[in-house]
């Protein structure tokens, strides 16, 4: 049996052009065996700058620094990327 992560990804936009929406079809887009991309939700941050926090749930066979990189791979949508909170499930 494999241990499952719980993952909220805390994605900023490269600006406050971005459309939030299309950087969180990008993250979807992602896919791996072991990695199930769950609910996620749009927060304000500043003027009309919006965040994604994503949840996602990894086996043992996914890795999370390979996801964060993969996400900051879309640099002409996404400024930064952080683990906001993990745990085993």
């Amino acid at each position: 049996m494999t241990g499952k992560i719980s993952i909220v990804f805390r994605v900023s936009p490269l600006d406050e052009e971005t459309d939030i929406k299309e950087v969180e079809s990008k993250v979807r887009s992602i896919t791996k065996e072991g990695l199930l991309w769950g609910d996620s939700k749009i927060e304000p941050v500043f003027g009309d700058i919006k965040l994604l926090k994503i949840l996602a749930v990894i086996d043992s066979s996914v890795s999370v620094e390979d996801i964060e990189q993969e996400i900051s791979d879309f640099d002409d949508l996404v400024q930064s990327v952080t683990c906001e909170n993990m745990s085993l499930i």
